[in-house]
């Protein structure tokens, strides 16, 4: 049973992190074509007043507080949802038992046999709209969470005059001294101490 929940736990928050990659992850024609764009209009500033970061986002995602949070959140959601789809499995089960019994009258026979057919519809739909559900839910708190880290990472790339920040996922190279991961990564723990103290 632990095992269970904590494969199930792992999942969501593999499903997270994959749609949060796939929603951050640039192409590399986009990743060269701005740095292209950029380089070649850096003749219009000093060399002294270039100043370049690099992000791995998904090391701020997986280690940011919401996220956990927001697996946690769905993780409650999909057990509610899966308590009820047990329920109706059950008493579908417990209706083919009793058909198969034979020792029902053929009124009764086809009575259940309409229930038996009523909530194998209800199985089914219930599923379908419990998978929408959550998916629902799960875009829309990683949205949530990378507009908060994306705003972070402004508010300290303004007040240290960075000129360009980028992610990590496409470069090729780039010198370990432009990586300001570590720095966010203090901002957004400082925000969570300070919610906790809400």
């Amino acid at each position: 049973m632990t095992n269970n929940t904590g494969d199930q736990k792992l999942k969501i928050k593999n499903l997270i992190c994959e749609w949060a990659n796939a929603r951050l992850a640039p192409t590399s024609y986009f990743i060269v074509f701005i740095l292209s764009c950029f380089f070649l209009s850096s003749a219009c500033y000093a060399a002294d007043e270039l100043k370049i970061g690099y992000v791995n986002f998904s090391v701020l995602f997986e280690g940011y507080y919401k996220t956990e949070k927001a697996e946690a959140e769905l993780k409650k959601e999909a057990d509610k949802k899966q308590e009820k789809i047990k329920e109706i499995r059950e008493e579908i089960n417990n209706i083919r038992k009793k058909l198969g019994s034979g020792v029902l009258k053929q009124k009764e026979k086809d009575k259940q046999k309409g229930i038996l057919e009523q909530r194998s519809l209800q199985l089914n739909r219930i599923i379908r709209e419990s998978k929408r559900e959550l998916e629902v839910q799960r875009e829309k708190a990683i949205k949530e969470i990378i507009k908060d880290i994306e705003a972070v990472i402004k508010e300290y790339s303004e007040k240290r005059g960075y000129t360009l920040v980028i992610g990590n996922r496409d470069l090729l190279y780039a010198d370990e001294k432009l990586d300001i991961t570590k720095h966010i990564e203090d901002l957004l723990k400082k925000e969570e101490i300070e919610e906790n103290k809400k």
